[in-house]
């Protein structure tokens, strides 16, 4: 029997919104990214509220803010306890983006979604369960016979797309991934998956045409040279951890190929050197050449040679002048970047880049529509120490509540001993008085006379036991004392991951501050610009990957109405043939996409193994199989209904079959073994023309399935072609 599949989106169906969806299989709840939006808009988790107690396991795809930004709030305020899953860079880049979000919001505002605390328990080792790519993880008891895989996706280090599997059903999570490889990142491998039950990918950019890496670097480069020659700043609002880092890649190349070590270049964030420093240590999930080139000559790419890892915008002072700075957060609504636009804005020279598209409504977004000259009602918010009446006032307040804790403790403790002498009482009921007169103490703290002995306190002489090891130890004694050592232990880790400046931090906390606001006008003079950093495959590239995947049922989440709309009509046209329907669902709609066919189990028998030869592809292995179903005699009405066997048929009797070709091939690569051959080709139009011009070799493919044609006169040269084309399959 096939599984049953459910589908439903608890946010992110439109594309402003941040994505978290609910897979059912079974009776198994899977949450597909927990994410928030840059103004941490409660009521958008409303959907989240209600599910929680159902989710049995949550699924990460990428370390930002819109996929797992909403994990630190589930777990300390909705009390979510499922196990998270995601990658190693997903699990530290992730902790340090909410660290970051955390510091800079309490900088601005009196955040109290979450805690540091809660960002620890959400990426605690025993809860959040990291893994590789092509891990195998597999679900027990509630969950049995349920496998979760991560693959590749792309676009931030360790992002993923997830295959969820259960006997012959596959379900495939793929969102925001990259096609193309980048200058630290691998491409996504999310086209080497063939015809499953379901895919479930986003629309966000279906309808782009996305610059090449060339273009996209030059474009960035262009204007970061230009400004600095002008004697302008440039600002790059940035997220913490992820798009971040081929940023950085990007401009401290720049600055070592035109030695512009007269200028200066900064990453700030709270966060700065941790994030840079998990980045060095995970080089092997980056791109071959990056590996490569670290095994030949350790060069690590992320021992940036000019640009300046800060933690406070005041460390900026100590930098050349003009300078790059790229800062968290990208919406300019909190954070350093909020802070340094209100002394860049008004500069002529300087510019303002962003690297990725703003969510509307954003502060970002509003900078962005606007043009040169265009002046902001501009609210500044920033945290100050306190002085005079108001520092006096607040210790004096402080005190009191200490002298208010104190006294209530002390209640306590009254009432703890009252109740301990009343004890005592009870248990010394029995003892006999060993003094009849003249004595200052009482009978009761003395122990029963003996005949050869004196008076004395009472006292319990604990026998110790022995073994041949030594003396024998009560485990209990202990107990408490490793549950303080490991709570302290917990605690100091926690704190060296929050960065080298923890210990800054918590200082800092303990001064009391207050929240001042200024609003002001701001008057936009600087350059304002989008250059695409965002690393998604184009609208054209998603389509193709649609064809090559052919998965049996599709949904299509997080886009606008036209994008939606461009993938219904390619889906039509193209994949109406392979894939059986097509759903966009609305916010908290169901959609049911369980198989309606059934799966029978069957044994294999030995002899039938032995006679069959095995051809891997990928991390299957195939082979063709003719058998005869044996069917076992029924022991009992009441027990399990028993496997059938497929047994082998006596060779003479095995009807012929047509020849089965697995795998594929790319007529330029096909153009190189013929190369090697001695054959010289061209690929013109979509046609590899060989034997000077008497045979040609196409490609198509139709209903989903490609088919090679190869067509010329029948010849030697004919039927060598041939045979080097079918030298590229596994023939069954």
């Amino acid at each position: 029997m096939t599984a049953i599949i459910k589908f439903t989106p608890l946010c992110g169906v439109d594309l402003q919104q941040p994505l978290c969806y609910l897979l059912e299989v079974d009776d198994f709840c899977f949450l597909l990214d927990c994410g928030w939006d840059p103004t941490f808009d409660v009521r958008l988790l409303d959907p989240l509220k209600k599910v929680v107690s159902q989710i049995d396991a949550v699924l990460i795809s990428h370390a930002d803010l819109a996929h797992l930004g909403a994990l630190p709030y589930a777990v300390g305020k909705l009390g979510l306890t499922a196990p998270i899953f995601g990658t190693v860079p997903a699990f530290k880049m992730g902790q340090m983006l909410m660290y970051d979000v955390f510091q800079s919001k309490q900088n601005a505002s009196d955040f109290d979604l979450f805690t540091l605390d809660d960002v620890d328990a959400t990426f605690d080792a025993t809860r959040f369960t990291q893994l590789k790519y092509s891990q195998r993880h597999t679900f027990q008891e509630k969950g049995a016979g349920i496998e979760i895989v991560a693959g590749a996706a792309g676009r931030t280090m360790g992002g993923a797309f997830w295959t969820i599997r259960k006997e012959s059903e596959q379900v495939v999570y793929a969102v925001d991934f990259n096609h193309k490889k980048e200058r630290h990142l691998a491409e996504a491998a999310v086209s080497t998956v063939v015809r499953p039950t379901l895919l479930i990918t986003d629309a966000v950019n279906a309808l782009a045409t996305v610059p090449s890496r060339k273009e996209r670097d030059s474009e960035l480069t262009d204007l970061v040279l230009r400004t600095l020659r002008a004697n302008g700043n440039v600002l790059l609002p940035v997220d913490t951890s992820g798009r971040v880092l081929e940023l950085l890649v990007v401009l401290d190349q720049l600055f070592v190929q035109h030695r512009l070590s007269t200028y200066g270049i900064a990453f700030v964030t709270n966060v700065a050197f941790n994030t840079l420093e998990f980045a060095k240590s995970m080089l092997e999930w980056t791109n071959d050449s990056i590996v490569s080139s670290f095994e030949s000559s350790r060069e690590n790419p992320f021992a940036f040679k000019h640009i300046k890892l800060l933690h406070d915008l005041s460390e900026l002072d100590d930098l050349p002048s003009p300078r790059v700075v790229l800062t968290s957060v990208p919406s300019l609504e909190y954070g350093f970047a909020r802070e340094l636009f209100a002394d860049l804005a008004s500069q002529p020279n300087s510019a303002i880049v962003f690297t990725e598209r703003p969510a509307p409504g954003t502060f970002a977004q509003r900078v962005l529509d606007a043009t040169r000259g265009k002046t902001f009602n501009f609210e500044f918010k920033k945290r100050q120490p306190l002085d005079g009446y108001e520092l006096e006032e607040h210790e004096h307040k402080k005190r009191a509540e200490k002298e208010a804790a104190k006294a209530a403790t002390r209640r306590q403790e009254i009432i703890v001993d009252s109740d301990e002498d009343d004890e005592a009482e009870d248990i010394e009921e029995g003892i006999v008085n060993a003094f009849q007169t003249g004595y200052d103490c009482t009978a009761e703290q003395f122990a029963e006379l003996t005949k050869s002995g004196h008076p004395m306190f009472p006292y319990h002489d604990k026998h110790a036991v022995f073994d041949e090891f030594g003396e024998v130890l009560d485990a209990s004694d202990y107990a408490e004392l490793e549950e303080g050592a490991a709570s302290r232990l917990a605690e100091a880790n926690a704190k060296a991951a929050r960065g080298a400046d923890a210990m800054e931090v918590d200082e800092a906390a303990e001064q009391p501050t207050k929240l001042v606001s200024h609003i002001y006008k701001l008057e936009l003079n600087a350059t304002a610009k989008f250059i695409d950093f965002e690393g998604r495959s184009d609208g054209r590239s998603i389509k193709t990957i649609l064809q090559q995947v052919a998965p049996r049922h599709l949904i299509v989440v997080h886009g606008n109405e036209a994008s939606v709309e461009s993938l219904r009509q390619h889906y039509n046209k193209e994949l109406r043939s392979v894939c059986n329907k097509m759903y966009t669902p609305k916010l908290l709609e169901h959609v049911d996409v369980s198989g309606r066919g059934s799966v029978y189990r069957i044994k294999l028998s030995e002899a039938l193994l032995e006679s069959l030869t095995f051809h891997e592809m990928g991390e299957y292995q195939l082979a063709f199989v003719n058998g005869r179903v044996k069917m076992p005699a029924q022991t009992s009405t009441d027990g399990p209904t028993p496997v059938p066997t497929l047994e082998p048929i006596p060779l003479d009797r095995i009807p012929p079959h047509k020849a089965v070709l697995l795998g594929d091939t790319k007529l330029s690569d096909l153009r190189q073994v013929l190369a090697q051959a001695g054959y010289r080709s061209d690929l013109s139009g979509g046609v590899l023309i060989t034997a000077d011009g008497s045979i040609t070799v196409r490609k198509e493919d139709r209903d989903g399935v490609s088919h090679i044609r190869v067509e010329g006169e029948v010849s030697r040269d004919y039927f060598k072609i041939r045979e080097l084309l079918y030298g590229q399959f596994r023939i069954l």
